[in-house]
Order: structure tokens, then sequence, then C-alpha cells
């Protein structure tokens, strides 16, 4: 195993089984997006937000930036900035220029549409009329806005379908016991909850891809879970069954094999975070063993295992994880640091 420091102690690339890990380390207070092709990261840490490729990053602005999303082509950046002394603004960044432009009464989640368009969240609406939140589509070339669309609740995450359809999610207490959410589409017909979902256990992932909105829904009590599907429309809702984690590691005697946390990709596989080990069911005691990743199709008949690590007493199971936004890039964050791995390896 080698190591190679970067970026000032901001992160840190680790070679392991021949998967190229990297480490965010100091806190687990980062927001992560990723270009579409993969080869461009944002990565917001503390007040700091860096830009490049992961193994490069550079420092492009000294300001808190939450809700980071990459246009279609890379060029371009959305985040919501939080001055100091100010309310939050939406911004664009283009690491070209290294310029900013300004959002108008725009913050995040943003998406992009596929024609470049920007989409957010505006309160009050274009009369600072009710419902107070909307999502509005603007056209940054143009710097005009676009589309001004009611919705009833704040979105956490938003994206985009070819033909100009909203998909966002809400949650209520997230990742407290009994927190739920909905999933949405929205467009000019009105909006409509496709979904709704628990997160007791895990956040929600979703990803929108191929025409679909797809997740995975678990049985958090059987430690079950099912890749379940549906148009941004409402229709054709579709469910298969994932296998449990049992069947996808080979059982080692004395040791619990867990599943964890699960999401389908926008190529799709589908990801499956699965421990195995001792304790991992017993908060009150220190969890030990393996943290494995199981990437496949959704039967799994061929599948892929990466060896994430060991547990221990800092990192516990998982604290939360994030998709970085594309197919290559899997983020797990942990108590005292957030991995960003490289699943495009072969």
């Amino acid at each position: 195993m080698g190591s190679l420091k970067v970026s000032k102690q901001v992160c840190q690339l680790t070679l392991l089984g021949g998967v190229a890990i990297v480490v965010l380390g100091g806190c687990f207070s980062y927001t992560i997006a990723a270009s579409n092709d993969g080869r461009i990261l944002a990565v917001s840490r503390d007040r700091r937000l860096y830009v490049g490729s992961p193994y490069q990053l550079r420092l492009a602005l000294r300001e808190r930036t939450s809700n980071l999303s990459w246009s279609p082509d890379g060029t371009r950046l959305a985040a919501e900035v939080d001055p100091p002394k100010d309310d939050p603004v939406g911004e664009i960044f283009s690491p070209k220029t290294d310029s900013w432009t300004r959002l108008p009464d725009m913050t995040g989640p943003f998406c992009w549409t596929a024609k470049a368009q920007i989409v957010g969240v505006t309160a009050g609406g274009p009369d600072l009329s009710d419902p107070s939140y909307w999502v509005r589509t603007y056209d940054p070339e143009a710097r005009r806005v676009l589309t001004d669309w009611a919705v009833p609740f704040g979105p956490v995450r938003m994206a985009s379908t070819s033909s100009g359809d909203i998909v966002f999610s809400e949650v209520q207490a997230h990742s407290s016991p009994g927190g739920h959410g909905d999933l949405y589409g929205v467009n000019s017909q009105g909006f409509r909850r496709l979904a709704s979902f628990q997160c007791e256990v895990s956040p929600f992932l979703w990803t929108l891809g191929n025409g679909r909105v797809s997740w995975v829904d678990f049985d958090d009590k059987a430690f079950l879970a099912s890749l379940e599907s549906i148009r941004p429309d409402g229709s054709d809702r579709k469910s298969v069954k994932l296998p449990p984690a049992s069947n996808l590691l080979a059982p080692k005697p004395g040791m619990e094999t867990v599943l964890a946390l699960g999401w389908p990709l926008s190529d799709g596989r589908v990801i499956l975070v699965i421990a195995q080990g001792k304790n991992l069911r017993n908060d009150k005691k220190k969890q030990v063993g393996e943290l494995y990743g199981v990437i496949g199709d959704p039967t799994f008949k061929h599948a892929r295992v990466l060896r994430l690590g060991p547990l221990d007493s800092k990192k516990k199971l998982l604290e939360d994880v994030d998709s970085s936004g594309s197919s290559k890039y899997l983020a797990l964050k942990y108590n005292d640091r957030t991995e960003l791995i490289d699943i495009s390896l072969r």
C-alpha cells in the first residue's frame, strides 16, 4: 500500500487492493460533487471550496459552500455560498476563468437541465405569495428566469429529466428514528408524489437515469433490500428484490454479515455497502470487522467486491454516504474522515 499527500493535507491518495481511495481527513464535514465524466471534483470543507482533479485540488473560495452541482459539460459549478455575515446566495463558478456569477434570488439544492439551464429554489415565488417554496429554472446564457413552479416543501436534492421535468426529494427529521420523506416530480402540470420513504437507518439516495427514478428500499429490521424505480410522471413503478448480504459475501465463523447501505448508479449498476464483523447490531459495544462494497447489476450474478477497510471504534459502521454525482466515485463519510473511492477501476 502506498500513499501520496497532496493539496496541503486536504486529501491523500491511498492504493488499497488495487483500488484508488482519496482520503479527505481531519473531519467529516465534506460536500462532494463530480462532473459527469468524473474528471473534475468540487469539495467543500469547513469554510473553503476546493476544485480540480481528485489528486490535485486547488482552493477556489474562502467561504462556506454547499449544494454543489456541475453543468453537463463540467465547465461550470453551481454552489450555495454562505458569507459569514449575510444570507446564503446562489452563484456559478467557472474554473477556466476563475470567476463567480450571482444567480437571481436562488439557493440550493441545484441541478442542471440537458440544455445547461440551472434549476434551484427561491423562497416566496415571483410574487412573494404562498406556498413559500418555488422551483426556479434559469438560463445563465440569456440571463433570464424561464419558469417558477410552486412546491409544498423545501427540496433537499433535485435532478432534471431530458424533457425538462424536475424530480426532487424532501425529508423530515433526517437521520433520526422515525424520520421520513417524500420523492416528487414537478412540471408545468403541477407536482406529484412519486414515493414515500423511511430514513431510520440510512439516508435516502436516488438516481435519475434512462427516464426513470431509482432507489434502494430497505427493510431495516430484516436487513433486506429491493431496487425500486418509477417514471417521473408517477407511472410504471417496478420493484426488484436484491440478494441478501449473506449471499454476496462468503461467511466467516462468529461474524455477522449486515447490509448497511445501497443505492443505484446512473449506469444501471447498484452499490450495496456490507459490513461483516461482530457487534454490528449493538450500538453499545465496539464494532469490529471489515466493510465491503459490492457492485453489479440488480441480479449481482457478476458482481465486483471491494474491500473498503476495517471497522473500528472511530468509524463505527457508517455515519453518512453521498453519491459524488457520477458512476465513477463512491464517497463514504465516517466519524473521522471521508473516503472517495474510484469504482471505475477494474
